[in-house]
């Protein structure tokens, strides 16, 4: 069983009924923007905005006891989508600077993340803990 809008190699899921099988989408092609008529090159990368927005909150916002909290589920969704997007463009689906710029971007931003709860965690005596 195959999916009807991928490559031959693509298997269709497993648990989706037979009279299903034309409407189910591939989960193996990148996802599209909204507007874009062909899924080929105008795939929506959204990795490097990810991993943008979780590195710029730690310069925009100056309270990073709740930036930290931000930055860290956008970094690791940046990771999931920079992950993504690499692998749509071994296959010429996506741009694979910018996959690996997101992904840079995201690991930076989680990092950061990470590392702030970390000294938050082994300093008690801070006011940030309440």
């Amino acid at each position: 069983m195959f999916c009807r809008s991928c490559r031959p190699g693509c298997p269709e899921p497993a648990l989706a009924p037979r009279s299903w099988t034309s409407r189910v989408p591939c989960l193996d092609q990148a996802m599209t923007s909204v507007g874009s008529p062909d899924g080929t090159r105008d795939a929506a990368e959204l990795a490097v905005w990810f991993g943008g927005v979780s590195v710029a909150c730690w310069f925009c916002c100056p309270f990073w006891t709740l930036v930290c909290f931000l930055a860290l589920p956008t970094g690791l969704a940046g990771l999931v989508r920079a992950r993504v997007e690499y692998r749509a463009s071994t296959q010429g689906r996506a741009s694979r600077p910018r996959a690996v710029a997101g992904g840079v971007l995201s690991l930076l931003g989680s990092v950061a993340a990470v590392a702030y709860l970390i000294f938050l965690g082994t300093h008690p005596d801070l006011p940030a803990q309440g």
